[in-house]
């Protein structure tokens, strides 16, 4: 059963940064984009997005932010659909998955995904500007839009036979 995951900013950090609130501070694009792209998790055919150049993506959100005046707070939304390596899921079929998925919201968000293969089982990260190219507005994160997010994932994911589970932590 796949298992999908929101990263929280202040749980897990990367690059040289072990402080709280990583997805507020400056490097956040550069160093949760590189972490998504790293040749050490992914390859190049396995990574993609919607209104973003994959390899300019630290860049283009920034840009997005600036023009709209909103390069403050939470900069990004990271995340994580996983896997189990019993499921009958492929490489191809998770980069397809992942496009069907991060479709959800292309019509607003720059929004980044890459089918990591480094582990026991694939993964597939998702990266989301929180400022929307079309209106300038920020993501709002409203509970709403996170169960029709989820809805959405559920039909793509029961097209491949597979049932969602969500992992969610009570000490966020």
């Amino acid at each position: 059963m796949p298992v999908f995951k929101v990263v929280t900013q202040n749980k897990e950090p990367y690059g040289n940064h072990n402080q709280l609130g990583k997805y507020h501070d400056k490097d956040a694009y550069d160093d949760v984009i590189s972490y998504l792209l790293d040749s050490d998790k992914t390859t190049e055919d396995l990574v993609g997005g919607f209104g973003v150049n994959p390899y300019m993506a630290a860049d283009q959100f920034k840009i997005i932010a600036r023009i709209h005046h909103k390069d403050f707070g939470v900069h990004l939304r990271h995340m994580v659909l996983s896997f189990s390596k019993k499921e009958p899921i492929g490489i191809q079929q998770a980069k397809s998955i992942a496009y069907q998925i991060a479709a959800y919201y292309a019509e607003q968000y720059q929004i980044l995904y890459a089918v990591h293969i480094d582990a026991e089982h694939l993964n597939i990260h998702f990266v989301m500007n929180t400022v929307s190219y079309r209106t300038g507005m920020k993501y709002e994160g409203k509970k709403q839009d996170y169960y029709q997010f989820i809805d959405h994932m559920k039909q793509t994911l029961s097209w491949y036979g597979l049932n969602l589970y969500v992992f969610t932590d009570q000490h966020e």
